[in-house]
């Protein structure tokens, strides 16, 4: 919250007072916020249009016979100018606002910060001296405050549905959470969920690097098709030297550098690069958020190195058994290094101006009614090696109905970028 001051002196039959009179002025902060990022932000909208438009015109004008291909690109140039339209408009309402027609109002979420306690001081020079005033304002994010070491969980159970997490800026390791309904976790720049265990004590032999870790267990059973270069994808832990995995193999004997083992029977790692100066983290709970609850809303966090498996995702709008939530709401989150999925959709569910990269099988999938892929980037996913064919890359949508998938970047993917396969109906593409 922004306030302003301003006083006034004030004489009365006891001597002289001031009057203090506080403004709150957080809508024009947030109209000035809009301003700012609107205009940082239009070169690179105007960009996408203007270059399809420039190259789809310049490809009619050198000649173009085919009847059908002319219609399909006059199409695009039809609907890419609708786009800078829609650009112009909103540059014409912006200006309105600056001359002071229209209403300025804010939209989602508000980022809070923790107990803010502020002082304002004024001061006037007067015949008989100096006199000052002075107020103090304390304001209180709406929510539950949330610092590293703290137990997500169990702050989750110890309040009603529908109550407020504010996470502060720091690293929560080892944590995993089944909201209840109607909860809202709420990042503060810095917070970041990290699923995987610190790995600090390395010994050398035989060539290798070794470590003794505790509570990674082995599955009866692991889905997925790994490529021929990459026959261990299907293992949902991951080795991190500095933040950057590395390929895992399926037997000691494979172990060269840039490359590791696993040995579950007796839980140790096998690395074939010296730890030695580097942050070494193993992948080890499967899940961020999970289960069943409705209208879950998760934003401006770090969802990083869970170890989902095949088809679910570090966040998992459903059970591990495809029971599924509805009205899931992730925005403005960065997921990266989760194994399997970073996100599994479900029915009702928003992905909205996330950055969904560097995962290991795939950016986000799902199934469900009602779903919105909106403002994200996409990238980079399926460093584990997973054959694409079989499912890898940006995403899968299958077994939908009304989904929207819009103005998405998706790029640089190991396996198709945007993809619904088996079964789904209504579905809209448009601007990505």
């Amino acid at each position: 919250r922004y306030l302003g001051a301003s006083a006034a002196p004030l004489m009365t039959s006891h001597g002289a007072a001031w009057v203090l009179v506080f403004h709150d002025i957080t809508q024009l902060k947030a109209y000035e916020t809009a301003r700012s990022d609107f205009i940082a932000n239009l070169t690179h909208e105007l960009r996408t249009p203007l270059s399809a438009l420039y190259g789809y015109a310049e490809t009619l004008i050198q000649g173009v016979e085919d009847t059908e291909t002319q219609r399909r690109f006059l199409g695009i140039i039809e609907r890419q100018a609708r786009r800078l339209s829609r650009l112009v408009d909103d540059l014409l309402s912006l200006s309105d606002l600056e001359r002071g027609i229209g209403t300025v109002g804010t939209q989602g979420s508000t980022g809070v910060s923790p107990v803010q306690t502020t002082t304002y001081t004024l001061t006037a020079p007067g015949g008989g001296g100096t006199s000052a005033a002075s107020a103090t304002i304390t304001v209180s994010p709406a929510g539950v405050l949330l610092y590293p070491g703290d137990d997500i969980q169990a702050a989750v159970t110890a309040h009603p549905s529908g109550t407020t997490f504010i996470l502060n800026s720091g690293v929560y390791r080892m944590q995993s959470v089944a909201p209840k309904d109607g909860d809202v976790f709420s990042g503060q720049p810095g917070a970041v969920l990290d699923g995987a265990i610190l790995v600090t004590s390395w010994q050398q032999s035989s060539g290798v690097w070794t470590a003794q870790v505790s509570g990674i267990t082995q599955q009866s059973s692991y889905r997925g098709q790994c490529l021929a270069t990459s026959p261990a994808c299907a293992y949902s832990e991951d080795l991190f030297y500095d933040s950057k995995p590395l390929k895992r193999v399926a037997s000691l004997s494979a172990v060269v550098v840039g490359t590791w083992y696993f040995d579950y029977a007796s839980e140790k790692i096998y690395a074939g690069s010296d730890p030695s100066g580097h942050v070494t983290e193993i992948g080890a709970l499967r899940h961020a958020f999970y289960g069943t609850a409705g209208n879950v809303k998760i934003s401006h966090l770090a969802i990083q190195k869970y170890a989902s498996l095949s088809g679910l995702g570090a966040i998992q709008a459903s059970s591990d058994t495809y029971a599924p939530s509805s009205g899931w709401v992730v925005d403005s989150c960065d997921v990266s290094l989760n194994h399997g999925w970073g996100i599994r959709v479900s029915n009702g569910t928003q992905l909205t101006n996330n950055k969904i990269h560097d995962n290991g099988q795939m950016g986000f999938g799902g199934s469900g009614t009602n779903i919105l892929i909106q403002n994200n980037e996409i990238y980079n996913n399926n460093f584990a090696g997973y054959n694409w064919n079989w499912e890898a890359g940006g995403d899968k949508i299958s077994f939908s109905t009304n989904v929207t998938i819009r103005g998405n970047y998706s790029h640089d993917n190991q396996g198709p970028g945007l993809w619904t396969d088996i079964n789904n109906d209504y579905v809209l593409y448009e601007y990505n």
